[in-house]
């Protein structure tokens, strides 16, 4: 009868499981006591078979708990697969089911960062909002999630909901904060312009020295990698073919990270100024007025850039 009942899951027919649960109301525990790997709630959750996980839930409301083989809850198979009214269901019956990890320790709401599923990871922190501050075991949080899977739309929705200086500026197990993996990782220059503007601290250095800007270590001075992009970007690529489209690619990505080079110096300044005692910052300002006020090194590589627009 297990087996009609996993066919009746697969095929997401209500009628065939409440048939077979006439016959054996026992059915879905024994399921849940025996060696399957998945549920039927994890299958129908995974299929987005919406009437079919109500029907479950109806009889047996503790399935929702279940985890499989890899520690995954039908909540983390319905985020990953954005079943929005499967998700809601499941919360309706147990929003505790937030705080359950997989094999990976990620939360349902670690999963949905990093799939990118806005409207859901909404849901599922205001529902359960201490599932955010959740700590992957590589020290990680859900931020360092969204920076390494490039979600910049789920991770302006969480700066925004949690609003905590001090989880936004948070180490990994590495040392790393969420700005120095985007300013090191490619293709991140909007995510680096959003924490910079958002005030994230730029230069808190990892345990090997490096900030999101630059560092110094005991062998020397060493530049990070996005000092490293700006410098090999600033010599255009060789060879005759294709080169107007090469040039158009080497004008693009300087005028990029020369940009992100600006936001962070701009950054790094303005925290330095905040710091400055009150009489520095008295004679800089009567100077300033005298001089434009521009920061000089911002202004360079602003001036820099417009070369390439």
């Amino acid at each position: 009868m297990e087996s009609e009942l996993y066919e009746a899951v697969v095929e997401g027919n209500v009628h065939s499981l409440l048939a077979l649960l006439s016959k054996d109301r026992l059915l879905l525990d024994r399921t849940m006591v025996g060696n399957q790997t998945e549920s039927p709630l994890h299958i129908a959750a995974m299929l987005g078979h919406s009437g079919f996980v109500e029907e479950v839930l109806a009889w047996k409301v503790e399935m929702a708990k279940e985890q499989n083989s890899q520690g995954l809850t039908p909540l983390h198979l319905a985020v990953a697969k954005w079943y929005f009214h499967i998700v809601k269901n499941l919360l309706r019956v147990d929003p505790k089911v937030c705080f359950f990890r997989d094999k990976y320790g990620r939360n349902p709401l670690h999963v949905t960062a990093m799939k990118g599923h806005v409207d859901i990871l909404e849901l599922l922190v205001r529902v359960k909002p201490s599932a955010a501050w959740d700590i992957l075991e590589n020290g990680q949080t859900i931020m360092h999630i969204c920076v390494k899977n490039n979600k910049l739309e789920v991770l302006k929705l969480l700066v925004d909901i949690l609003d905590d200086e001090q989880f936004i500026n948070l180490k990994d197990e590495d040392g790393n904060t969420i700005l120095y993996l985007a300013a090191a990782a490619d293709r991140q220059t909007k995510i680096v312009l959003f924490l910079s503007k958002k005030g994230v601290n730029s230069e808190i250095t990892n345990y090997k020295g490096f900030s999101a800007l630059i560092l110094s270590t005991k062998g020397g001075r060493m530049k990070s990698k996005i000092v490293d992009n700006v410098f090999t970007t600033l010599h255009p690529p060789g060879g005759k073919e294709n080169g107007n489209e090469k040039k158009k690619k080497w004008q693009n990505s300087t005028h990029k990270m020369l940009n992100v080079m600006a936001v962070l110096l701009a950054s790094m300044t303005s925290q330095a100024w905040i710091n400055l005692p009150n009489r520095i910052r008295e004679g800089r300002k009567n100077h300033a007025a005298h001089t434009g006020g521009d920061l000089p090194m911002v202004k360079r590589l602003w001036n820099l850039d417009k070369l390439f627009m």
